[in-house]
């Protein structure tokens, strides 16, 4: 478990650096960065999730200090500033509850559009890991029954 929480905060380092640079030369991908970012606050870790909540929040602060940043509408950043500091990431939550705090965040910072899609990517994805093996024998079977031996 130790190695995926450390897998996951190289991956929300990574997301983090993007969406720094991302913000003043291109809006588009700070808000998929930051998708992405919320994609990684429903981890079913809790110290990932508080990991990646606490450089999302210092973040997100940085952010909200640069009077040029024009990616995030100021009034939501400060929501979605409060939300990421008020809630508690590294409880046991249940899924659904971690969802209502990703899509809370991602409705602040108007990148639920991007979650969405992110979302549905995901899941099918899982769905494809997740189908059962095809088992050759079955099949052979299969086509034995068929031939009528």
């Amino acid at each position: 478990a130790t190695a995926v929480v450390r897998r996951a905060a190289v991956v929300a380092d990574a997301l983090l650096a993007a969406l720094s640079l991302c913000v003043a030369a291109s809006p588009r991908n700070a808000r998929r960065a930051a998708a992405a970012l919320l994609g990684l606050v429903a981890l079913p870790m809790p110290r990932a999730r508080a990991h990646v909540a606490e450089q999302l929040y210092a973040r997100l602060l940085a952010i909200s200090l640069d009077p040029d940043q024009a990616t995030f509408d100021p009034d939501r950043l400060q929501l979605a500033l409060g939300a990421v500091g008020d809630a508690v990431w590294d409880d046991d939550a249940p899924p659904e509850a971690l969802r209502l705090r990703q899509a809370s965040l991602a409705d602040h910072l108007g990148v639920a559009p991007e979650l969405d899609r992110l979302r549905a990517v995901l899941d099918k994805r899982a769905a494809r890991v997740a189908a059962p093996p095809k088992d050759d024998l079955e099949s052979y079977a299969s086509l034995v029954n068929d031939a009528g031996y």
